[in-house]
């Protein structure tokens, strides 16, 4: 689904029950998905946040959630810093996130930079 009519069917989700717009948020490939939470990320649409915005975000997490093969790793990266310049914590996301970097870096490339670097990496998360 393009981006465009990505924007078009959120648009339209205020008009819609919770169940149909999470019905409409499963059309949305990862690329539409991220660049969405990116969208309201970078508007700085955390301060204006209620909670339709939040029971949009944690249906976006679910569908990303069953979608999570599909992400590059930049996708994800970028997935969760919307989330968290958003202050939207959800533990799930996070966690498929963690799993699928493992899956697509390896654990033996994690390992490769070494203890010295995990500071700094968990200092910029």
């Amino acid at each position: 689904m393009d981006l465009p009519h990505s924007f078009e069917l959120l648009r339209g989700n205020a008009l819609l029950s919770a169940a149909d717009a999470a019905s409409c948020l499963q059309e949305l490939n990862a690329s539409s998905m991220v660049n969405v939470v990116w969208a309201l990320a970078k508007t700085d649409y955390a301060g204006n946040a209620n909670r339709r915005t939040r029971t949009l975000l944690d249906n976006i997490a679910k569908s990303a959630m069953s979608q999570m093969d599909c992400f590059t790793p930049e996708q994800l990266s970028r997935l969760l810093w919307a989330f968290s310049t958003l202050h939207h914590w959800h533990e799930e996301l996070y966690d498929a996130v963690a799993a699928e970097t493992l899956r697509q870096v390896g654990l033996h490339h994690l390992l490769c930079i070494g203890c010295n670097s995990l500071p700094s990496i968990r200092t910029a998360v």
